[in-house]
């Protein structure tokens, strides 16, 4: 598996202290396949990643979903592009259609590292993770693998195992 996504420290001089940032394989985001992009975008529509309101509460940009050269999250644009490679698989296609921006909150969950693997009509991914608690203060980590089978020009969750 190939890691696309990952956590550095980073002297924040403003700050004057290191921040935690998330880091991504620039010349694999650059050369990314539609389904991988398709995955990538729904679970960065669900999950944290380094997200921002530019304009309002509707228009939150976010880390991955600008490397994989998506709109803002939930933005009608997006759901498109995702609901047509998940058009057969109704759990998610529900996810998509109740997406809403995520911008950081008192509880958050959040990206430590992602790895993605494809062969063979299945695309794997691997995700760590940190679930913040800012107001008890408090962080434990995650970790979720994914499954999803691809059949022609769609895509459909096949298995999804998950730890705490």
């Amino acid at each position: 598996m190939k890691k696309i996504v990952w956590r550095e420290d980073v002297y924040d001089g403003s700050l004057k202290a290191s921040v935690s940032v998330i880091k991504i394989d620039e010349s694999y985001f650059s050369t990314v396949t539609d389904p991988e992009k398709a995955v990538l975008g729904y679970l960065a529509s669900t999950i944290g990643n380094e997200c921002f309101a530019e304009t309002g509460k509707e228009n939150v940009k976010c880390k991955l979903l600008t490397a994989l050269n998506m709109d803002y999250q939930c933005s009608d644009a997006n759901k498109a592009f995702l609901k047509n490679w998940f058009r057969d698989d109704a759990a998610i296609l529900k996810q998509i259609e109740n997406c809403k921006p995520l911008i950081a909150k008192t509880i958050e969950k959040t990206f430590d590292e992602v790895k993605i693997s494809s062969a063979d009509n299945v695309i794997k991914v691997s995700l760590k993770g940190l679930k913040l608690n800012i107001k008890e203060n408090s962080a434990s980590k995650w970790s979720e693998n994914l499954t999803f089978k691809l059949d022609g020009d769609k895509l459909a969750l096949t298995e999804r195992k998950k730890s705490e």
